[in-house]
């Protein structure tokens, strides 16, 4: 399972520390790996994390657009 971080809603303010807290939370990553994957999405505009299930994919995609952020659980 996967989901898609697309980018930030228009006038969203960018959480970036929260957003790597997040990523940390979600995927079970350390710091080192969290920081990479936002310097991914800063760096392309969008981020794809494989998930381990459904309802962590659902967990994400919820918590991520509470902090501004647009995204979907997608087939890569």
């Amino acid at each position: 399972m996967n989901v898609r971080i697309g980018g930030w809603r228009p006038g969203a303010v960018e959480k970036r520390i929260s957003l790597v807290h997040l990523l940390q939370d979600e995927l079970g990553v350390g710091l080192a790996a969290g920081k990479r994957l936002l310097d991914d999405f800063v760096e392309q505009g969008t981020l794809v994390v494989d998930v381990p299930s459904a309802e962590a994919a659902a967990r994400l995609v919820a918590r991520a657009g509470e902090l501004g952020l647009v995204c979907e659980i997608v087939d890569v």
